[in-house]
C-alpha cells in the first residue's frame, strides 16, 4: 500500500495545481512532461519511485497471489466508496468518467479514489490496488 500512499501524497500536495495532479491520477508520473515533473517535489517524487520499485519487486516475487478484480469486487469497492468515504457524487463521477471539464473536481476524485484504495482492506478491495497499480506501471 506504500504506493497508494505516496501517489495520495502527491495528488494532495498538486491539488493546488489540477492540471498536473489530473494526469498524475491518470497515468503516475510518465504523464508528466520535463516542465510537469520540475513542479513535483523531489522528495514526493522520490518516494513514489521507491514505492513502484518496491511493488513490482513485491509483485514478481508474489505472482499469482491477487487475481484480478471481478466485477463484483468493483461494484462492492464502488457502493462502499460513495456510502462510507463522505466523498461527494459529484467527484465521483468525475473521477470515474475520466471528465476533466473540472480539473479541481476531477483532482478531488482522485484524491478520495485513492484513499479508499488505501482504506479498503478487504479481500475484494486488495485485488483491485493491485491491478490499478498494474496499470500505472504499463
Amino acid at each position: 500500500m506504500e504506493i497508494q500512499r505516496a501517489q495520495l501524497a502527491l495528488l494532495k500536495d498538486l491539488s493546488g495545481s489540477p492540471e498536473l495532479c489530473g494526469r498524475i491520477a491518470e497515468g503516475g508520473l510518465a504523464h508528466l512532461d520535463q516542465t510537469g515533473l520540475g513542479q513535483v517535489d523531489r522528495k514526493l517524487h522520490g518516494r513514489w519511485l521507491a514505492a513502484l520499485v518496491k511493488t513490482m519487486a513485491a509483485g514478481r516475487d508474489a505472482l499469482g497471489e491477487f487475481g484480478p478484480p471481478s466485477a463484483d469486487d468493483w461494484y462492492i469497492f464502488l457502493r462502499d466508496w460513495r456510502e462510507e468515504d463522505g466523498t461527494t457524487r459529484a467527484e465521483v463521477e468525475a473521477y470515474l468518467s475520466s471528465q476533466k471539464v473540472d480539473p479541481e473536481l476531477f483532482c478531488a476524485g482522485a484524491v478520495a479514489f485513492t484513499r479508499r484504495l488505501i482504506a479498503d482492506t478487504s479481500p475484494s478491495g486488495l485485488r483491485i490496488p493491485v491491478d490499478y497499480t498494474g496499470s500505472l506501471a504499463r
